[in-house]
């Protein structure tokens, strides 16, 4: 794997994750109002999970190095929207102020 391909599978596992967790984020918030909450998680679950497989699928082509870096941009995108989210449920707790 040559270091462009690496960074090609990072941004592509970046993307993924992006889908992925944004997804999940959607889900979360409209479980608020809907009245079919398990169809929601169930549906959500799989279509979120057979993008993922899929994504990975394509992105690897036999190359667990690939895999890694697809894997670690993903990893990088959880954390970023985890210290997101964590940040923004602070600043409605404290009124504003962070």
């Amino acid at each position: 794997m040559t270091l462009w391909e690496g960074i090609l599978c990072f941004v592509t596992g970046t993307a993924v994750g992006a889908v992925y967790f944004g997804g999940l984020w959607h889900t979360v918030r409209l479980l608020k109002t809907t009245k079919r909450a398990t169809r929601v998680l169930l549906v959500s679950w799989l279509l979120r999970n057979l993008f993922f497989v899929f994504a990975f699928f394509i992105m690897m082509q036999s190359s667990a190095q690939r895999l890694i870096a697809g894997f670690l941009g993903m990893m990088a995108v959880r954390i970023v929207m985890s210290a997101y989210m964590k940040r923004k449920n602070a600043a409605v707790s404290n009124g504003g102020r962070v």
